[in-house]
């Protein structure tokens, strides 16, 4: 179970990596649109595009992951997140630990990209 814990974090941390990326692209946004410069709009757009794909593929992992992991905790009747699972590893104090940062820097990262977004 401890290497499907490990995977999730994993998943976790490439999906932070994509919106850093995605946060990265707004503020270049921001500029571009003040410069009102339509085909770096257009450039950054299709980078969007892109990112968003590989968010929705690691979504897909995380779900699975987290399918799997329910699985082997025989919790398989209720959905299963990552802030339940963090609650479940109180017996498992370290990686407990590493799934919380990973959890916990997804999500403001995430709200970054989403404050950003909201501005442009």
């Amino acid at each position: 179970m401890a290497s499907l814990v490990e995977e999730l974090v994993n998943i976790l941390e490439a999906e932070q990596k994509v919106y850093e990326t995605l946060t990265g692209y707004e503020e270049k946004k921001k500029d571009v649109l003040i410069r009102a410069d339509v085909p770096a709009l257009e450039e950054i757009t299709n980078l969007e595009q892109l990112a968003g794909d590989e968010l929705i593929a690691y979504s897909n992992k995380q779900v699975q992951a987290l399918t799997d992991i329910a699985t082997v905790l025989g919790k398989t009747e209720e959905k299963m997140t990552v802030t339940r699972l963090i609650d479940l590893l109180d017996t498992q104090p370290e990686i407990q630990k590493k799934l919380t940062i990973a959890r916990d820097n997804l999500i403001e990262t995430a709200n970054k990209m989403q404050s950003l977004n909201e501005q442009n």
